[in-house]
């Protein structure tokens, strides 16, 4: 992420990048930018860049928080722990979108792959976590930090028990520190995401 990195400052990175990546058989490679820095874009495109995804951060205090629902479905449980094979199990059959499943050059196996490590880093470090059962069956997890601000970094859900997604979330929400300002970055078209933010009351900080 450059912020508004001086654009000529912007090439000459690019170009030094572009050195070191290829001593190093580097393959892929992935920068992300504000939507109006239109010159460093312009930088990364004339590099063989290419966009992949648009993606929005949202945000919201958790006391501005709106349509919040309580756990009372003894079916659903929340837990901070969960089996790791059944949870990469289940990552690695429902993402769609984003910077990974939306990018044209690896393939959907790889991109499940991906995720499927990306999951297991957070697993085993120190974040918060979140996992959702349906009679004991895994069906939603979320990872997250609480430092300064409270970032979730990366949720999902079974397609299949999408219509408890309120739910979860609420439920994730009760977990962070009250006032604190909750941020994340959802890709654009991910409409189903879009919404779900949307219903909690958060808006787009940046594009």
């Amino acid at each position: 992420y450059s912020g508004f990195m001086n654009t000529e400052l912007l090439k000459n990175i690019i170009r030094q990048f572009i050195k070191r990546s290829k001593e190093h058989n580097f393959q892929i490679s992935i920068a992300r930018l504000r939507y109006d820095e239109f010159d460093n874009r312009r930088a990364l495109v004339d590099n063989q860049f290419e966009m992949i995804e648009m993606s929005y951060e949202v945000r919201c205090k958790t006391d501005m928080l709106k349509n919040l629902i309580n756990l009372d479905n003894p079916k659903v449980s929340i837990s901070d722990k969960c089996d790791l094979q059944e949870l990469l199990l289940l990552a690695g059959n429902i993402f769609h979108h984003g910077r990974f499943a939306e990018d044209s050059f690896i393939t959907k196996e790889q991109s499940n792959k991906r995720y499927a490590n990306w999951c297991t880093d957070l697993y085993n470090s120190n974040k918060g976590k979140a996992f959702m059962t349906y009679n004991n069956k895994l069906v939603g997890f979320m990872f997250f930090e609480t430092q300064a601000e409270s970032r979730l970094l990366l949720g999902g859900m079974d397609n299949k028990y999408s219509h408890l997604s309120i739910l979860f979330w609420s439920s994730v929400f009760s977990l962070l520190p009250k006032g604190s300002i909750i941020k994340t970055l959802i890709s654009a078209s991910n409409l189903g995401v879009v919404n779900l933010y949307s219903h909690f009351g958060f808006i787009k900080e940046n594009c």
